[in-house]
């Protein structure tokens, strides 16, 4: 009997001891952009046919293996998993403890949504880019504010929201279209029927 105690006595101290050092060991990544949002790469390096989705300051990002881009510019990106896939510059990123506050303001994300949607609205191309770019990125409350925002635009002025979803890659094309749907759940069918009458028009699909 005593033996089996000293047996689970070590045990249960053992998993205080690897809580504690999980505790200590646990790190988040999140995105504190200066501008309120950071572009994402398909690879560890800037072109133009390489974005693939947007994330606003303050949420948290999973890390990828980031080991692909050693021999590249080894510590110039991290490679997330989720909300998208790819690749984000360490400029636009902090890695923090997990109880540690992020000190990103806010309101941040939801500015950028606003500008970006202002600019892409005016024809801005890289604007227009990084807002539906943002679609992959968004979630919770952001999402919401997000979709009011391409909603408005959808509504306003559906040809050139048409015209510039039909030139983004499949992914970010789809999840631009379920955002659209979100947003205009509680407009008239006339409004709803607007986008599709534009993308008959314009002959594109998404």
């Amino acid at each position: 009997m005593p033996n089996i105690l000293l047996v689970a006595l070590l045990l249960i101290a053992g998993g205080l001891v690897s809580d504690r050092a999980f505790a200590d060991d646990c790190k988040r990544v999140v995105i504190t952009a200066e501008d309120g949002y950071s572009n994402v790469r398909s690879a560890p390096r800037v072109a133009n046919d390489n974005l693939v989705a947007a994330f606003p300051s303050g949420i948290t990002v999973e890390p990828g293996d980031d080991r692909a881009a050693k021999g590249t510019r080894p510590s110039s990106w991290t490679q997330v998993r989720s909300p998208a896939a790819g690749w984000v510059h360490n400029s636009q990123i902090t890695r923090l403890d997990c109880d540690a506050p992020s000190g990103v303001d806010p309101n941040a994300g939801n500015d950028a949504i606003e500008r970006l949607a202002r600019q892409a609205r005016g024809g801005n191309p890289a604007s227009t880019a990084s807002f539906l770019a943002l679609s992959r990125g968004v979630d919770g409350s952001a999402a919401e504010f997000y979709a009011e925002a391409l909603g408005a635009w959808a509504t306003q002025s559906p040809d050139t929201l048409v015209a510039a979803v039909a030139k983004q890659p499949f992914a970010i094309r789809r999840a631009v279209r379920d955002l659209i749907a979100y947003a205009l759940e509680g407009e008239s069918l006339a409004a709803r029927g607007r986008i599709r009458v534009e993308m008959v028009r314009q002959g594109v699909e998404w």
